[in-house]
């Protein structure tokens, strides 16, 4: 049988309990508060982590992408959260 310990102690592997992850992608539109009560109600809900998608205005499309889009760098920049955000 195959499997992993993560740095908790817990197994992960072939016929053991699945790991549920919860991914929360934009959801939280950019609020770290949001972002954090939907942390709290995924593990209400049994989940065992949380995944998001970590990307930023400058990481997410190049600056020729925005000069011909001049909304898309404002919304990404609101639905993105901080480097400092992702770990609070």
């Amino acid at each position: 049988m195959s499997y992993i310990t993560l740095a908790n102690g817990r197994r992960i592997g072939d016929y053991l309990k699945p790991y549920i992850v919860a991914e929360l992608n934009t959801s939280h539109f950019g609020n770290i508060e949001i972002a954090k009560s939907m942390i709290d109600k995924a593990i209400m809900a049994g989940c065992d982590c949380v995944k998001f998608q970590s990307w930023s205005a400058d990481t997410l499309y190049s600056e020729g992408y925005y000069n011909e889009n001049k909304m898309a760098k404002r919304i990404v920049t609101k639905f993105s959260l901080s480097e400092a955000n992702l770990r609070s």
